[in-house]
């Protein structure tokens, strides 16, 4: 891959950040074993991704504090500039497929 500024591919490391925030009816789902894998898993392939030179763009991250729908946008934007997409979305959960 790239080896200077530039030339490196832009990688949209997409998933199913609402799904894991607790709930009333799921009040722990954030600290959940599943959420737990989940993120580790998420941080492995974004790991992965950098040591290669590509450029990450990770939506869980690009904000910090309570989400507001009005940035949404933004990650829309990223998201047609990026070279790659990846679905981080977990198969094994129920309505996440």
């Amino acid at each position: 891959m790239a080896r200077t500024f530039n030339e490196s591919k832009a990688v949209f490391l997409a998933g199913p950040i609402e799904f894991w925030w607790d709930s009333e009816e799921e009040p722990n789902r954030f600290n959940s074993p599943d959420a737990v894998a989940y993120r580790a898993h998420r941080d492995r392939v974004r790991d992965i991704f950098v040591k290669h030179h590509f450029l990450v763009y990770s939506p869980h991250t690009a904000f910090k504090g309570d989400w507001n729908d009005k940035m949404q946008p933004v990650n829309d934007y990223v998201l047609s500039l990026c070279d790659v997409f990846v679905d981080m979305s977990p198969t094994h959960i129920p309505g996440l497929v």
